[in-house]
């Protein structure tokens, strides 16, 4: 079996020896990196083979002759040392994940197999869009997600009172939305070799500070950095770039939305259909009443 030392993005170097049997925990790699297969036999061989699952062969190796003949598909991603037989595997993809064997003919004319399965995640980047006509924030990552925790002011949540966090723990809704409500959110997925965190500032108004006319359907606002991110309650067709500083909720309370806002100020677009392109940050622009 293979003695395995991985190259992981998160500082740490994990350990899987074969005993006779595979190996109790996996290799694991992510997308666009490279994993180290090392042999644990010390044997000498005149060929050796790599193959994928069983079936597909990455490479031929005959020692007397120097002679290496990787297959189509791995020219590109594959370095061998040739005298241990250890295998680099680089540019890793999803479908990378499987059952690896080298398979060694020794100078006695004995073969020998050593295997480990590898399993590649993606690394992630975290959304966090406001969903429908209620305090929804939603959790999703690109990747493969192992774990998810939601975070307040630092704390971790679980649900109770006003707070309901999906089994999946991919929403968080809250309701009602209180004055204690306010603070900072997090939203924190991860899986064997990425981490990523995205974040919320939610202030919550008490209902005598609304700004007169604004509609009793509006909904909670989220600030994502500097950013406003405005979801749409039904009756109101879009919202394009306007100077929106406070939201009424149905209960007769408010959200107040960062970058409160002068005749210009830094934000980003809140149309919602149909986006047009996204203004940089830092841009002046001229804001006009909402009708």
């Amino acid at each position: 079996l293979l003695a395995l030392w991985p190259i992981l993005w998160n500082g740490i170097l994990r350990f899987c020896y074969g005993a006779g049997v595979l190996p109790d925990r996996s290799l694991v790699g992510a997308i666009g990196g490279s994993v180290t297969f090392n042999r644990v036999s010390s044997q000498p061989f005149t060929t050796l083979q790599w193959n994928f699952n069983g079936t597909t062969i990455i490479l031929n190796y005959i020692s007397s002759s120097d002679s290496l003949n990787p297959a189509v598909g791995y020219r590109d991603r594959i370095n061998l040392d040739r005298s241990s037989g250890s295998l680099e595997l680089m540019n890793l993809v999803l479908t990378d994940s499987g059952q690896y064997t080298v398979t060694i003919l020794t100078p006695e004319a004995v073969s020998v197999d050593e295997n480990t399965k590898l399993e590649v995640y993606g690394k992630m980047l975290c959304i966090l869009p406001l969903s429908g006509n209620s305090v929804n924030l939603t959790c999703d990552a690109a990747g493969s997600i192992i774990t998810r925790e939601w975070m307040k002011d630092g704390q971790l949540l679980s649900t109770g009172g006003n707070l309901i966090i999906s089994e999946d723990k991919r929403v968080l809704s809250i309701d009602p939305v209180k004055r204690t409500d306010s603070g900072e959110y997090l939203c924190r997925v991860s899986n064997p070799v990425s981490t990523a965190d995205a974040k919320h500032i939610l202030i919550v108004k008490s209902e005598g500070s609304l700004t007169p006319g604004l509609s009793a359907g509006a909904i909670a606002g989220i600030v994502i950095g500097v950013l406003l991110v405005v979801g749409v309650a039904v009756g109101v067709a879009e919202l394009n770039y306007a100077d929106i500083t406070q939201f009424q909720k149905r209960d007769g309370g408010s959200v107040q939305l960062g970058n409160l806002g002068t005749s210009s100020t830094e934000y980003s677009q809140v149309r919602v259909n149909n986006r047009p392109t996204i203004p940089q940050i830092g841009e002046s622009i001229s804001m006009h009443p909402m009708v």
